[in-house]
């Protein structure tokens, strides 16, 4: 039984990473809103959060994180306001 719910989990957990893949790859031109872009960004952070905190993987959550810092055009957006 421990071993069936362990793979419905690991099941459920690569649908999930699935969804956030199809999700990411679809990255907003750079000169576009920047509401667009912050949205973009969380995403990118949900799916770093779900790696650490949901799927316990950290070694991933660092992965996403820094993909996400290289995709960023820093030098047409920010947080700041």
């Amino acid at each position: 039984k421990f071993i069936a719910d362990r793979e419905k989990e690991q099941d459920h957990f690569a649908r999930i990473r699935e969804a956030y893949e199809r999700a990411v790859a679809q990255t907003p031109p750079s000169n576009t809103n920047k509401l667009w872009w912050r949205r973009y960004i969380y995403l990118w952070i949900n799916y770093a959060v779900f790696e650490e905190m949901t799927a316990k993987d950290t070694e991933r959550a660092q992965q996403i994180y820094r993909a996400c810092l290289d995709l960023i055009p820093h030098q047409n957006f920010t947080f700041a306001k």
